[in-house]
């Protein structure tokens, strides 16, 4: 089992949440992704009290915030498959893991002993290295699913993004 943390309680990992949003919606993207942040709480944080505020803060809030970003996009700029992918995809995917890391670290100030500080040199400084892998990753598999599979995506239609009106 490979765990990427630098102490107690930060954790550095991808998410993918972006492409469970984009594949089955907001809702149904919150409670598939509560099994992997289960195992998650389990075996790597060996803190099952954790499962329910990291499930909150790490996936569920992430997971809202870029369905509220996601759908204002969708509201405001035109329909067209590139915007679909370069926004809803990438932009969310850095998106989410900037979402992730602030409430994270937000609860952790609040509930440890790590001050803002310390976690602003330490832990924040990681979002810029983070959300790029993040976004491409996202990014990508979206891409794919769109050329191959499009009708596993959630809210994609051929006629909404790529027919003249």
């Amino acid at each position: 089992m490979l765990n990427a943390s630098m102490t107690p309680g930060i954790h550095v990992h991808f998410l993918g949440i972006v492409v469970l949003l984009l594949m089955f919606g907001w809702r149904m993207a919150s409670l598939i992704a509560l099994l992997p942040t289960l195992f998650f709480a389990v075996f790597v944080f060996k803190q099952p009290s954790e499962f329910a505020i990291y499930a909150l803060l790490g996936v569920c809030l992430p997971i809202f915030c870029c369905f509220l970003i996601y759908s204002q996009m969708f509201k405001y700029l035109p329909h067209h498959l590139f915007i679909y992918i370069f926004c809803g995809a990438f932009l969310n995917g850095f998106l989410s893991i900037m979402f992730h890391i602030l409430a994270w670290s937000i609860w952790l100030t609040a509930t440890t002993d790590y001050s803002w500080e310390f976690l602003s040199h330490n832990y924040l400084v990681l979002i810029p290295l983070l959300g790029f892998p993040e976004a491409l990753l996202n990014g990508m598999a979206i891409t794919l699913l769109v050329v191959y599979r499009p009708d596993w995506l959630y809210d994609y239609s051929d006629r909404t993004y790529l027919w003249k009106k």
